[in-house]
């Protein structure tokens, strides 16, 4: 995967997240808006496929993913060529 292809997906993960903090944000006021909640879903799956696509790429994307598995990273070592 090419290095712009990887910042595409890091750029459209952030604006999902953005848009999941609002829609968190909006239904606290509203809880009970049915399209805000299908579109948190749709957002979320969309965010899984994602991750999905760069952990193959690169491995652990936050520290959250390392701290599960901690296999996904050797804090120890430097990323290999592949990963960058």
């Amino acid at each position: 995967m090419s290095e712009a292809r990887l910042v595409k997906l890091l750029e459209q993960m952030q604006a999902i997240d953005y848009t999941l903090v609002e829609l968190n944000f909006y239904l606290a006021a509203f809880p009970n808006d049915t399209f805000a909640l299908n579109q948190i879903i749709a957002l979320a799956e969309q965010r899984e496929k994602i991750i999905s696509q760069l952990q193959e790429q690169i491995g652990a994307i936050s520290s959250y993913d390392i701290l599960s598995d901690p296999d996904n990273w050797k804090w120890n070592l430097a990323p290999s060529s592949s990963e960058m």
